[in-house]
């Protein structure tokens, strides 16, 4: 079923090719322009890696560093009052907090 709201551009010859005349060429164009157009800008913006080396590392302060052993011990402490089987603690997990 055809939506209301959709139209089809072009037709098909005997042979399965596409034709498209002058007019719906100029739907597509006003159509997907932008996008072309933001695809030749990104073309000239290209990232480049750069050999710049900083000398500012950031660290985490002291009562953000325990508050995070703060919530791991308390997962931990949870996982042992509330767990009767053997559990497999993933240290990755704990050191996202």
């Amino acid at each position: 079923m055809r939506n209301s709201c959709q139209t089809y551009l072009g037709t098909f010859d005997k042979f399965g090719n596409l034709k498209i005349n002058y007019e719906e060429v100029e739907k597509i164009h006003n159509k997907y322009h932008l996008l072309y157009t933001n695809r030749l800008s990104l073309k000239t913006f290209e990232l480049k890696p750069s050999d710049e080396k900083f000398s500012y590392h950031p660290q985490i302060n002291v009562i953000s560093s325990d508050l995070a052993k703060n919530r791991r011990q308390k997962i931990i402490d949870h996982i042992i009052n509330n767990e009767t089987k053997n559990v497999t603690i993933n240290l990755n997990l704990l050191n996202c907090y």
